[in-house]
């Protein structure tokens, strides 16, 4: 387990503990509500009261070029905070006779702006965890109210679908199919508007560069006269320099994070006749509401929560001159915003929707395409009666992928925590009306040893005798993040109820299932992460965990939960695990290639030198179940993967070249599973080589007495790490003639252990 970041969090309460801790519970919980109440109160009104006489640009301008240096959870917490005040300032009229600050006085005010956010967040966040979700006519259970509570607190933190290179290009790529809607009724296509946010953004970097540069050669003639009238000393120079430098710096936010339209036409080479249409949609001047959300920032317990107009227009316009306080919400702004846009058109809504369905299969369809051959892969299958079967089939080495899709989104009212009849409903009509279509067309391929799918125009018959009811995997994409809503979805199902049995879906947002297939290119890869996901949903507790968070695990341990961290003392004692800090590793990869345009190395899981090459020689075999046994392979411990490979190589070393065979097997107890090599002179006959790997496989599973067998075998007369492999998996039950095969034809061998 990595130690730099912090893996995990158990909560669990158990025995005279949870007794003891019971005891003074409601009276410290209830004195933590009042003072949480108290503070919320007190802090939002002196922020009110602080904001009130100082101009809102420079105060933002001098708060976001603090975020700037800022990384991991400190930038998180700082954006946040900054998108609150930003919200909360423009939803406020501009007041053009404020008292203009100097920028000593200015900069204290954005100090004491920062303090006073840092108190209220942290009073909320302890309002949060005692505060009762039940209004007056609510009748729900405080298992109900906690999937409220945890939706709220999710939405009050997690910001961004995806990484914004994903947003910016499924925002072209799929608006750029309506430009026709996007030049008639708003005077812009996508491709410009992102021309725009680019444009923006280099505007911001190069000036930041600039003053930058300018505000240290201030700093050090400053600082320089400053010796030689004898106000400091020598010694003291770095230090003055640094504070004259944030000085002189923050001094200049104004002119780094302001620009004129002339500007931003003159950078972009977009006429500013159409720079002025975009600016019209995507900023909006001071004491703008949207009209569907006119009260905001007003009550102090739900400001965190309420509307942000950023989200529709980033851009904040002032004067003749326009400003972009948080650059990281303009990718969402553009996949996002003008879905709302298009909506309002009751004239074109309904194609709109349709393309927006299509878009997402085809989407889906393209992204596995660069995991699974094209061969094995088909969009839009049908019944024989010419309903569709599903979005996505996919047909892989006696693997079977049920893929459909839904566009439908979580409403405002669901994200944050304020309607369980919304968030049920909006959990319906995707994740589960798509896993009950895709449940329909598993249960009609189960019906038959030979069912018929039309695959592209052509029926086919797909052999179900060989596919077990296991290796058929129901999965649900959709276009909205559901956050950690939907990461185990036995964490809400005995509440909402969606779901009658215990079966349920792999549900993963498309931005994430792009990550995903671009991190696990590999069939088998992606075969086997795919069965640790489907596999969280059979842990005894609840887990918190966003999907990155989980690859990243599945990275660090292969999403292995068989850990004693992860056990509870008492069973009877439901009890939580938070992930936290995998998707560091996911993390980095992605800002290194598509923002630093680096070339990093690919995160994957941790196996031992060699083994990569042994599973990637099976996975070349045209052979059935042959990703049954790169499956199991890479179940196995570091350190019998170790163990395997060393015996390879040590039977290889043995071979004489005659036409004796050599065989070793291991046993792995806990996984039911035998697995046995053997090393022949086959000179090129595969099928004599296959027949003896198969047969001595048998043997020695029988005699095992396990679940499951792995075979492989070499001949010697190539240079191939393996040339055959063989997978068989049935229960054990005795055979009289099978024991008399083994003890004819096993002989006891010797026990061979690696240092």
């Amino acid at each position: 387990m990595t130690e730099n970041i912090c893996p995990y969090s158990n909560y669990n309460l158990e025995g005279e503990e949870l007794e003891d801790q019971n005891i003074n519970f409601d009276k410290t919980s209830k004195e933590i509500l009042e003072k949480s109440k108290k503070e919320i109160i007190e802090n939002f009104k002196a922020l009110e009261k602080t904001t009130k006489d100082v101009d809102p640009v420079p105060l933002l301008s001098q708060f976001a070029l603090s975020t700037i240096a800022n990384s991991g959870v400190e930038k998180i917490f700082s954006e946040r905070k900054l998108e609150f005040l930003s919200g909360f300032l423009v939803a406020h009229p501009y007041n053009e006779n404020i008292k203009k600050l100097v920028d000593i006085e200015l900069m204290d005010k954005a100090n004491e702006v920062i303090k006073i956010l840092d108190n209220y967040f942290k009073a909320i966040n302890s309002y949060m965890l005692f505060a009762s979700e039940k209004k007056a006519n609510d009748n729900f259970d405080n298992k109900e109210e906690f999937i409220l509570k945890h939706a709220k607190a999710s939405s009050l933190w997690i910001r961004g679908d995806a990484y914004s290179h994903q947003l910016i290009k499924f925002a072209v790529d799929f608006y750029s199919k309506h430009d026709l809607w996007f030049k008639k009724k708003l005077g812009f296509t996508i491709r410009e508007a992102v021309i725009i946010y680019d444009t923006i953004f280099k505007l911001y970097k190069k000036r930041l560069y600039e003053y930058r540069d300018i505000s240290i050669k201030e700093s050090k003639e400053w600082v320089k006269k400053q010796i030689s009238n004898n106000v400091f000393l020598e010694t003291e120079a770095k230090e003055k320099e640094k504070n004259a430098f944030i000085f002189l710096l923050c001094s200049k936010s104004n002119k780094i994070f302001t620009f004129t339209i002339k500007e931003l036409s003159d950078s972009s080479s977009i006429s500013i006749n159409t720079c002025k249409k975009i600016l019209s949609r995507l900023s909006q001047s001071f004491g703008y509401r949207n009209p569907n959300f006119k009260l905001t920032y007003l009550d102090p317990f739900n400001a965190p929560w309420d509307y942000n107009t950023l989200y529709e227009r980033p851009i904040i316009k002032f004067e003749e001159k326009y400003f972009l306080p948080l650059f990281s919400i303009f990718p969402t702004v553009l996949f996002h915003s003008f879905h709302f846009d298009i909506w309002e058109d009751k004239e074109y809504v309904d194609k709109y929707n349709e393309i927006r369905g299509k878009w997402l299969e085809e989407k889906t369809y393209q992204i596995l395409r660069k995991v699974f051959p094209k061969n094995e892969i088909y969009l839009n299958p049908e019944y024989p009666n010419g309903k569709e079967f599903s979005d996505v089939l996919i047909l892989h080495d006696r693997n079977i992928l049920i893929i459909q899709c839904k566009s439908k989104k979580l409403t405002y009212e669901a994200r944050i925590g304020s309607s369980l009849d919304k968030l049920k409903e909006d959990l319906k009509q995707s994740v589960k009306d798509s896993f009950d279509q895709a449940l329909n067309a598993k249960n009609y391929l189960k019906e038959s040893d030979y069912p018929e799918v039309v695959l592209k125009n052509k029926k086919t018959k797909i052999d179900m005798q060989q596919v077990d009811n296991n290796n058929i995997f129901l999965i649900s994409v959709t276009l909205g993040q559901y956050a950690n809503i939907t990461t185990r979805l036995a964490n809400i199902n005995p509440t909402l109820k969606l779901f009658s049995s215990n079966e349920y879906p792999w549900s993963v947002c498309l931005f994430d299932l792009e990550i995903i297939a671009e991190l696990l290119k590999q069939p088998f890869y992606f075969i086997h992460y795919l069965i640790n996901r489907l596999n969280i949903e059979k842990t005894n507790f609840h887990l918190e965990a966003d999907e990155m968070d989980l690859l990243g695990y599945y990275f660090d341990q292969k999403l292995n939960f068989d850990k004693k961290e992860f056990k509870s003392v008492n069973k009877n004692i439901p009890h939580f695990i938070a992930l936290g800090g995998f998707s560091k590793l996911v993390d980095d990869f992605m800002i290194k290639k598509y923002q630093l345009k680096e070339n990093p190395i690919k995160p994957t899981i941790k196996i031992p030198n060699g083994f990569k090459d042994l599973i990637f020689s099976i996975d070349k075999l045209d052979t059935s179940f042959r990703t049954h046994c790169i499956l199991r392979l890479l179940d196995l411990g570091f350190i019998d993967q170790e163990n395997l490979l060393k015996s390879i190589k040590h039977l290889k070393k043995l071979n004489t070249g005659d036409d004796k065979i050599g065989i070793f097997s291991i046993s792995v107890k806990e996984m039911n599973l035998e697995i046995i090599f053997i090393s022949m002179s086959a000179n090129h006959n595969y099928n004599k080589l296959s027949k003896e790997v198969e047969y001595f496989s048998l043997l020695k599973k029988y005699r095992a007495k396990f679940r499951e067998c792995i075979g492989l075998g070499w001949d010697m007369c190539t240079k191939k790490v393996i040339d055959v492999a063989f997978y068989t998996s049935f229960p054990w039950s005795y055979n009289p003639k099978l024991e008399e095969l083994c003890e004819k034809n096993l002989k006891k061998g010797e026990m061979i252990t690696f240092e």
